[in-house]
């Protein structure tokens, strides 16, 4: 059985005891040669010998009858009694699990976790020609990492999300029957998406038949028997559909799955009846649904065939639209890391204003998870005019807590209007981080801007600054400027939402997960942007300590449904 894309993945990190001693590879499911096991466990006592560390292969056919993956992998990992790390392989539902015992995790950090375990799966998915070469590299990496020295080429992690995301997206299946019952399909729709995207199709398959709506339930069976590999049943289930906008849904999934069966013919004879299902609905849309083509297209960047997003958005009528669209299809090519695909998206919009704004998403997005070189070079590249996106560069730095960064771009903004806003962010960050002095210097830097601004833009910004002083303990310098904004006699102030919700980013950013949920638990307005700035925050750092406790809490069950799919979601990128 050849290891499919959207097979489940599993990844357990546990802390395990050593108990008994096991062999090095031991292959009971039958997935190697003999001489591959023999080279594997030769290679693998060497590098016991040399590191004090090791590993052991376990493979399976399935797992036993009644038994759940998570507990047998943890036991057989016990049973091993390997000092390092225990990698179980199991054939029926394709799942790869690799669990290192605890002194092992310093060394094999999550990072390296999943780079081992994503480069298995490449290896398997080849096929079973390549399934010996897919245990030999990973013994190379191991052996790499556990002997300290760097690998010449990491693993690359294959796209498809990390099945980390189950227990997150199971909580939210919990909180469907507490939602209002006209909007429970929508919920079950996101469900399944979720499912899909974490390699559950026949978890997605269970849920589409709870959906009442019946070309919507027929599209989402359509999307899961495609993503099952069953290509055939996929395309049979959308023959059924009658509303051409589910139908173009339904015949888009189907190209997913053909294109991951290697099926080009097929994915673009199922694209070609998607793009007529979606004109057709799009002809005689009543406003309520997000067009059809637009979603085509996005369906279409998300599958990597940027020609036929185009060749889509080419039926999108000229102006704000097909702007509209190329926006969505440049987040598609976002998400999935495509930044050069994105890129190209993004100069194909028309109006200055939204094309500036897709920018400032790209930039915005990209820098949520790079590097600090990666932003670097992602800064350096931007035009000196893009003032939206270089502030928006240098919030979401500063928001993370790489305020370095951050502070390095004022001087590109120092004749921007953009600059008061980036340099009173960097400053809440340094008073919420505890540098008083670094926070009161920032607010210096937007000061003349700040006394230029018009009044009504001049009090709201120094509103901020008396907010930011207040917290770096400069009570005086706070009061002078809140007064300073009231003897100006305007009704504007800093909207209360939006500083809350800057708040909320910068505690999570400088990981005081505790005040952060504290904070967007206490807003009324924006309480959902608020919980995914936290859920974010602690997904991108690793921590989601203390993060189920807290959601379970909140009052509202669609805020509950909301905040675990975000989870799920982040947890897939």
């Amino acid at each position: 059985m050849r290891f499919h894309p959207t097979h489940i993945v599993l990844v357990l990190v546990l802390a395990i005891a050593p108990l008994a001693g096991a062999a090095p590879v031991n292959d009971g499911g039958r997935f190697f040669t003999a001489t591959a096991r023999e080279q594997a466990a030769a290679r693998l006592d060497v590098l016991a010998k040399k590191a004090g560390r090791s590993a052991v292969f376990e493979t399976f056919d399935e797992v036993p009858a009644g038994q759940e993956l998570a507990k047998f992998a943890q036991a057989r990992a016990a049973a091993s009694g390997v000092k390092g790390v225990y990698v179980i392989i199991v054939r029926r539902g394709g799942a790869v699990g690799v669990l290192p015992d605890k002194d092992t995790q310093a060394v094999l950090a999550k990072a390296a976790q999943d780079e081992l375990r994503d480069g298995i799966i490449a290896g398997l998915r080849k096929g079973e020609k390549h399934f010996d070469q897919a245990l030999l590299d990973a013994v190379t990496y191991l052996e790499d990492k556990l002997a300290g020295k760097p690998t010449d080429k990491p693993a690359t992690r294959p796209a498809g999300p990390s099945p980390a995301a189950g227990p997150w997206i199971d909580r939210a299946a919990r909180e469907v029957e507490n939602l209002p019952a006209d909007g429970r399909d929508a919920a079950r729709g996101r469900l399944i998406d979720a499912r899909l995207a974490a390699g559950d199709p026949k978890g997605a398959a269970d849920a589409a038949v709870l959906i009442e709506g019946k070309d919507a339930r027929l599209a989402y069976l359509a999307a899961a028997r495609a993503a099952a590999g069953d290509v055939a049943a996929g395309r049979t289930v959308a023959l059924e559909v009658a509303d051409p906008y589910w139908k173009s849904i339904a015949y888009a999934r189907v190209a997913a799955g053909q294109k991951k069966a290697g099926d080009r013919d097929g994915m673009g004879r199922s694209l070609a009846l998607a793009r007529g299902a979606a004109r057709d609905a799009d002809a005689k849309a009543d406003g309520d649904r997000r067009p059809a083509l637009t979603l085509l297209a996005v369906a279409e960047a998300e599958m990597d065939e940027p020609d036929a997003a185009d060749a889509t958005i080419a039926d999108v009528p000229e102006g704000a639209a097909r702007d509209g669209a190329y926006a969505a299809v440049a987040a598609a090519h976002l998400r999935a890391g495509r930044l050069p695909a994105a890129r190209a998206a993004i100069d194909k919009i028309k109006f200055p204003a939204v094309r500036e704004a897709a920018l400032a998403e790209h930039v915005g997005r990209t820098l949520a998870t790079a590097s600090p070189a990666e932003a670097i070079r992602l800064i350096d590249a931007l035009p000196p005019t893009a003032h939206g996106a270089l502030s928006r560069a240098a919030i979401v730095l500063a928001t993370r807590g790489d305020v370095r960064t951050a502070t390095r771009l004022l001087d590109r903004l120092a004749d921007a209007p953009e600059l008061p806003d980036v340099a009173l962010t960097i400053a809440q960050v340094h008073a919420e981080g505890g540098d008083a002095l670094a926070a009161r210097e920032a607010v210096a830097l937007a000061a003349p801007q700040v006394a230029k601004a018009e009044p009504a833009a001049r009090a709201k910004l120094l509103r901020r600054s008396a907010a930011v002083l207040a917290t770096a303990g400069d009570a005086a310098g706070a009061k002078r400027a809140f007064d300073e904004a009231e003897k100006l006699a305007t009704t504007t102030s800093d909207n209360p939402a939006e500083s809350a919700l800057r708040t909320v980013a910068i505690r999570a950013g400088l990981k005081q997960f505790d005040k952060a949920r504290e904070a967007a638990g206490a807003m009324k307005d924006r309480r959902a942007e608020a919980i995914r700035a936290v859920v974010h925050g602690q997904v991108r750092a690793g921590d989601l300590t203390g993060l189920a406790e807290w959601i379970e809490k909140l009052p509202d069950a669609r805020e509950r449904f909301d905040a675990y799919v975000a989870t799920a979601t982040a947890l897939t990128k």
